[in-house]
């Protein structure tokens, strides 16, 4: 899913052109020897109004879609960067950037999929995947208490570089350069809207996980701006960290609580005293019991019943597992009477499993 999706869908085509216009002349490079010529610009800033219904209110907003430039050292400019920005009139109204992971991902997905003001639904567990799509209110946005900025990094939606591959990947594609380019989009978005005096957060999901400590430190230490807060979406923090699972256990104590939710969302019985009792025993007996191993087998037996009881997995599954729960193992052993997959995104949500009696997970 492309940036394309939100721009036509939020923003009433304020980004639809020409094909001329969007697209280099198909010409035979071998043929004519014509040097390589820059991409075309994209089309201008534009803004549009928009309303939704949330809680039988009406919010009233104003979606707005951009480039901002992407300088060198020497004030060239190298990419644009695409935003999409949804604001409402209001007095002290904060502001929330929003980066997906990948890396390689656009921010269609925070977008489209949680956060902004318009969800796209794709039908319902058992609809044929060629169902269409259909763009509704969202119930979960956050735009009723942030104004929204989502920012495609290079590469993703119709951001890009304008210099060439092996360039890009000195100036843009490595995780300071990409660090460093996005919080200042962050700044000039900032300036140019002035909203400095605003309060400031910024989100990110998996490899937005990575990137948000980081950014937030290089813009409170070289840029002199300082985010109120921060809130990480499934991050992936540590790279590492799947490396090293068999040695160290903090690979397991990530995913505990995460799938100890899901359990207690099925129930109808997810409750911030519940997480803490989870996140504490994750902690604390989890953790001692995996590294102590085989050789405390009373604490192996214990922390194999108890992630049992908050997980509601198979207890046989469990022991197999030695109670470290894998992602893709977990998302189809916990509907596996069911014959549907749950996704990464939301363990809840679920599909078929195209290949039921693999031995191992193929979707």
């Amino acid at each position: 899913m492309k940036f394309l999706l939100h721009t036509a869908a939020l923003c009433a085509g304020l980004l639809v052109a020409p094909a001329s216009a969007l697209a280099a002349p198909a010409a035979d490079a071998a043929e004519t020897k014509a040097p390589a010529t820059e991409a075309p610009a994209l089309p201008a800033d534009a803004s549009v109004r928009q309303s939704m219904r949330l809680g039988g209110r009406t919010l009233d907003y104003t979606a707005s879609v951009g480039t901002l430039p992407v300088r060198d050292d020497k004030g060239k400019v190298i990419a644009d960067v695409v935003f999409t920005a949804y604001t409402m009139p209001g007095k002290d109204r904060p502001v929330t950037f929003a980066l997906n992971g990948g890396p390689g991902a656009s921010s269609v997905y925070l977008n489209l999929g949680a956060i902004g003001p318009k969800v796209v639904t794709f039908g319902s567990e058992g609809d044929s995947a060629s169902a269409p799509a259909s763009l509704h209110d969202n119930p979960g946005t956050w735009l009723d208490f942030t104004d929204l900025v989502f920012i495609d990094p290079v590469g993703t939606g119709f951001s890009r570089a304008r210099i060439g591959d092996d360039e890009a990947k000195k100036q843009l594609y490595t995780p300071s350069a990409d660090v460093e380019y996005l919080s200042r989009t962050i700044y000039d978005w900032l300036l140019r809207n002035q909203r400095m005096a605003s309060r400031k957060y910024l989100t990110g999901e998996s490899y937005g996980g990575y990137r948000g400590p980081r950014i937030t430190h290089y813009l409170q230490t070289r840029l002199g701006v300082a985010m109120n807060g921060l809130v990480l979406v499934s991050p992936y923090l540590s790279p590492t960290l799947e490396d090293n699972a068999d040695v160290s256990p903090m690979a397991w104590m990530q995913t505990l609580p995460s799938i100890a939710a899901a359990h207690l969302e099925r129930q109808g019985k997810l409750t911030d005293a519940a997480m803490r009792e989870v996140v504490e025993y994750t902690r604390g007996d989890y953790a001692t019991a995996l590294m102590k191993g085989r050789s405390d087998p009373q604490a192996n037996e214990a922390m194999l019943r108890r992630v049992s009881e908050l997980t509601g997995l198979d207890p046989q599954f469990v022991r197999r597992a030695g109670g470290r729960l894998e992602t893709q193992a977990y998302l189809r052993e916990v509907f596996r009477d069911k014959g549907t997959l749950g996704s990464r995104y939301d363990s809840n949500v679920t599909a078929f499993d195209p290949f039921p009696n693999d031995p191992e997970q193929r979707a």
